[in-house]
């Protein structure tokens, strides 16, 4: 048998020659896989399904999400300071904190927490995002079904915990579900108030940054940047306090309430809301609600305050929707304070504010662990 020296190598002989050499070459993805010779490289260290035990990741393994993740009652999710976790794109991956269930995110100042797209060119929408439901009141029932997920949130016990997030990112949310309904980078239903929500960022979000169902959790340090839809949406009786709030990059709203009657009342300190954005700061929306804003700084907004509805005009006049002091600076052409024109003109008191601390600059407590800025 003879082999000629100049005998020419089609490109199929190549991809079985590398396909089988051991090692990362030609078009591969990785090791013998991927490009030509498979459709998908397996996954080391993948998460996804339902965990049902205490989880604690080793901050020495990288770990990818591949799938819609779950923890159940009676488990954990255990996050070290530091980790980096990625998420597959475009696999209907999202991460569940059930009912009974906990996640333990022990992110520091000088250590955060990400969880962000393991795409080579992320994009918003890549993930999903996280959803945790707690057994607090809500105002919808004495129960209701997440809308992603399909899991049970709502109950009777206020001070329920489901654990505790603290410097904490997450990136590159808001996949699209359900037709046109996006997740938002960070869901809470129905959470009690004993979980620990402090120093948390959204960004890069294709939905929401925050988004609060009812529940009686609070929460201390948000920031959202760069939201197609809205910085903060409350709605189905919330009720707690939320204390500085940073948000750039808004799209839609910057905070948005709504349906927050029958037990809700939302107390919101210290925030800086920067644009430019064509739409609006604050959003008193349909079912109207208990509101008190206080030291809330605007700036390079169209409308400051919008009232979305005779019902919500209905709450202004009722005295439900207050706001100690509001600065609205650097208006945009045309700038409107606010669209209501009932008889209550008090419901809001303009004067100079410095919001979540630094006014339209980001603030201190964020400067060291925050991204994007």
């Amino acid at each position: 048998m003879f082999f000629s020296c100049n005998e020419e190598k089609t490109p199929f002989k190549d991809s079985i020659i590398t396909c089988f050499d051991g090692k990362k070459n030609g078009d591969e993805k990785g090791i013998d896989c991927g490009g030509g010779c498979s459709e998908f490289c397996p996954i080391q260290n993948s998460l996804e399904g339902d965990i049902y035990l205490r989880t604690s990741l080793k901050s020495s393994v990288e770990y990818t999400i591949t799938g819609p993740l779950i923890i159940r009652d009676g488990a954990t999710l255990e996050i070290p300071a530091g980790m980096t976790l990625k998420v597959a794109p475009n696999r209907n991956a999202y991460i569940v904190i059930a009912q009974g269930a906990k996640l333990y995110a022990y992110g520091t100042e000088e250590n955060p927490i990400i969880i962000t797209s393991a795409a080579d060119d992320p994009q918003p929408g890549d993930w999903g995002g996280i959803i945790i439901c707690g057994k607090a009141p809500i105002n919808n029932g004495d129960l209701a079904r997440s809308e992603v997920g399909d899991i049970f949130y709502g109950g009777n016990e206020p001070n329920d915990t489901s654990g505790f997030i603290r410097y904490f990112t997450v990136e590159y949310t808001g996949a699209t579900f359900r037709n046109a309904a996006t997740f938002s980078g960070i869901s809470f239903f129905g959470v009690g108030a004993y979980t620990t929500v402090n120093n948390v960022q959204a960004l890069n979000s294709l939905g929401d940054g925050f988004k609060f169902y009812g529940g009686t959790v609070n929460a201390q340090g948000l920031v959202t940047t760069n939201s197609s839809k809205n910085g903060l949406s409350i709605q189905d009786g919330w009720f707690g306090k939320i204390e500085k709030c940073y948000q750039s990059g808004i799209e839609e709203t910057g905070i948005s309430i709504s349906e927050n009657t029958r037990g809700g009342f939302a107390d919101i300190k210290a925030v800086s809301l920067i644009g430019p954005n064509t739409k609006q700061a604050l959003n008193y929306g349909e079912g109207r609600g208990n509101v008190n804003f206080e030291n809330i700084y605007t700036s390079n907004f169209s409308l400051g305050i919008k009232v979305q509805g005779d019902e919500a005009a209905l709450g202004i006049e009722a005295n439900e929707f207050t706001i100690s002091t509001i600065q609205f600076d650097d208006p945009s052409a045309n700038f409107i304070q606010t669209n209501y024109t009932g008889n209550n003109q008090s419901f809001y008191s303009e004067g100079t504010t410095n919001g979540a601390g630094n006014s339209s600059s980001l603030p201190d407590w964020a400067i060291n662990w925050v991204k994007g800025y």
